[in-house]
């Protein structure tokens, strides 16, 4: 089974620049995947970004990661929240799933909202041989919650994530100020100074 993995550039719960989401996303690539684009017409609006110009400039940043490659698939973000010119979209010659013909004519499941619409990813990959799914992994749980419960554990989440991060920045500059002349004077040689 191949997927495309449509990936947001502007999320509130990860940057793919970071490399821990780089990483993730070339084993994606590895393991025989593709990286669409997750566009945001919205965040294009708020920004007074033309809208084809921010989805190619969203496509070459995720295409610059190195193990990523070319991005060519797209699917609009929240698409009900501000619309996009899918007309507009179509006539540049770029895929986007929800109106590409190829795609209008598979069955679509998704878990927005945290309920699965007409069959579970388990139950659709047993029927069907192509599908798409709109799946979001990171809401996932072991054990039943509602929707609220789990942005305030996916926020905890998050917030322990920047910890680690902070106390691992901590680390580094206590070493630094440890060491800071003979830092310094390792810097100025660098540089050519005495």
């Amino acid at each position: 089974m191949s997927a495309t993995y449509f990936v947001r550039v502007h999320s509130e719960y990860y940057n793919p620049l970071q490399p821990p989401e780089r990483r993730i996303l070339r084993e994606i690539v590895e393991l025989g995947h593709e990286i669409g684009l997750h566009y945001e017409p919205r965040f294009y609006s708020d920004e007074g970004l033309d809208l084809l110009d921010a989805i190619d400039a969203d496509r070459a940043l995720l295409a610059g990661i190195p193990g990523v490659g070319p991005v060519s698939a797209l699917s609009a973000h929240q698409p009900l929240l501000s619309p996009p010119d899918f007309a507009t979209i179509a006539g540049r010659g770029l895929t986007e799933v929800y109106i590409h013909p190829e795609f209008r004519a598979m069955r679509y499941y998704s878990d927005s909202g945290m309920n699965w619409r007409e069959k579970t990813l388990a139950e659709a990959v047993e029927t069907e041989s192509r599908c798409q799914f709109l799946i979001h992994p990171d809401f996932w749980n072991d054990t039943a919650t509602d929707w609220f419960s789990n942005l305030d554990a996916r926020r905890d989440a998050v917030v322990a994530e920047l910890d680690a991060t902070v106390e691992a920045e901590k680390r580094m500059l206590r070493d630094y100020l440890a060491r800071r002349d003979q830092r310094d004077a390792e810097f100025g040689k660098l540089l050519g100074k005495s």
